[in-house]
């Protein structure tokens, strides 16, 4: 069992199909990232397999990503991100869903209770990352669902995004439960 699994853009589900391209990334840790071309809606979901998981562990999915220098759009956006089981066709809440921000001007204000989620900057390479949730496995799931989903998306913006550069979902353990 693992306790760390990245699902990089080549993996993963993002949509309006058209208006991602798939290229070669600079970042010694990651050879693709996904960029969105101009859309006023977007969508992207990983999905993991539970037997990939470790039991009674509590993981957070986060979502590891760049802005184009040229990035438009992005500001003022407000997309949401949930953490689903999916058991056959049954999606299940597996935490609350949440409002994030992909961008943060000024810096990077602490986090407050009752507002969106903010990126972290993970090192001087302009990568972010963004917490989409939490889950935790527990050995009724062995029999239940048969995998998790963690999506983030963004419907009707006023102003086509573009810019947003994705290299990976990760899920990463946190914990025993």
């Amino acid at each position: 069992m693992i306790m760390s699994h990245t699902l990089f853009a080549r993996e993963l589900v993002m949509g309006p199909a058209n208006d991602w391209i798939l290229g070669p990334h600079e970042h010694p840790r990651f050879t693709e990232s996904a960029e969105l071309q101009g859309a006023h809606w977007f969508d992207v979901s990983g999905k993991i397999a539970i037997k990939q998981l470790e039991l009674d562990t509590t993981y957070r999915a986060y979502l590891v990503y760049k802005l184009a220098p040229n990035h438009d759009g992005l500001h003022n956006v407000r997309p949401r991100s949930e953490i689903r089981l999916r058991s056959g066709e049954v999606y299940l809440p597996a935490s609350e869903d949440r409002i994030v921000r992909l961008v943060v001007a000024g810096g990077h204000p602490p986090p407050q209770d009752d507002g969106p989620a903010i990126p972290v900057e993970t090192g001087d390479d302009g990568l972010m990352e963004m917490e989409l949730g939490w889950f935790q496995i527990r050995p009724e799931h062995v029999q239940g669902p048969d995998a998790v989903i963690a999506r983030i998306s963004m419907a009707n913006s006023v102003v086509p995004m573009r810019g947003l550069l994705v290299v990976s979902i990760e899920f990463t353990a946190s914990g025993s439960s």
